[in-house]
């Protein structure tokens, strides 16, 4: 393998030495045949966080393998310049001005999950909203800490909507959480199974009581990886965990309040965007 060359060629070239398919690498790596296709063809790019995996599966430093993603990344780049259209993984929002005017927006940051705990309520956060969207891994606030009586209470009184968007538990990036957690395998997955399989209880109940309501109750899974954990309220009101490479209870915690269209606040929820526009509906039988 040339050190000039980008991600693509780069990986490309690994796979040929080892004799194996696209199919074959995807296999061997636990991830999808169209992202590794995709890689290939210089049209998708791995995230940064992604680097040290990858330097460990290609069996090279983390300097290389980002001086590879930057030369691929630098391509995509002028590709995109002369119209072409290619599915990054990488940008949110192409045209962000180069520093938020974010400090009115910012309504609290807490240190840490115990801090935030005590300084703020999701049972109030919730109360009498008319929209509630939530992406993360496993959604605790929402499914084990607001309860199924007051979701069902929302749904048919209140006629409030819940989109609620889990991270696949029996995906690749599941079992990554876990390892960066440095907990048990397992732990996070068997969590997730076990609150979708309440939700989908939920969304039962529902339909047998009132079935139109029961569309409100919006169950979805996405297998990307996870970096973000974000609940929204009526598009005004969102609290922002970013998962570290470490336990996620010992980062910051931002509560924010939209105050234009073009700050941080529609930045993240560009992120939730992202995360909905690559995830898929839970089936769930209704009866």
């Amino acid at each position: 393998m040339t050190t000039s060359a980008s991600f693509p060629e780069q990986l490309k070239a690994f796979r040929q030495q080892k004799g194996w398919t696209q199919r074959e690498l995807a296999k061997a790596w636990a991830y999808s045949f169209a992202t590794v296709s995709a890689w290939e063809r210089g049209e998708r790019i791995p995230g940064v966080h992604q680097i040290p995996h990858l330097a460990e599966l290609m069996q090279v430093t983390t300097e290389e393998m980002n001086s590879w993603i930057q030369a691929a990344h630098t391509h995509y780049t002028h590709s995109n310049e002369n119209g072409k259209r290619y599915s990054s993984g990488q940008t949110f929002a192409p045209t962000w001005p180069q520093v938020f005017d974010a400090q009115d927006e910012i309504w609290h940051i807490y240190r840490n999950r115990a801090e935030f705990s005590s300084g703020f309520s999701y049972l109030r956060m919730f109360e009498d909203a008319k929209h509630v969207l939530g992406v993360g891994i496993s959604l605790n606030a929402i499914v084990q800490n607001y309860s199924n009586d007051k979701i069902i209470s929302a749904l048919l009184e209140q006629r409030t909507t819940f989109t609620l968007c889990f991270l696949d538990p029996h995906g690749y990036y599941c079992r990554e959480r876990e390892r960066e957690e440095q907990i048990t395998p397992g732990i996070i997955s068997g969590l997730t199974g076990v609150n979708i399989a309440q939700m989908q209880w939920v969304q039962q109940h529902i339909q047998n009581k009132d079935a139109e309501s029961a569309t409100r109750l919006q169950l979805l899974m996405y297998n990307v990886c996870p970096r973000f954990n974000i609940y929204l309220v009526d598009d005004t009101l969102m609290t922002v965990q970013a998962y570290g490479y470490g336990l996620s209870e010992n980062v910051p915690i931002y509560v924010l309040k939209r105050k234009r269209n073009n700050g941080i606040f529609e930045y993240y929820a560009s992120v939730t965007r992202y995360i909905l526009a690559r995830s898929s509906p839970i089936k769930t039988t209704l009866t």
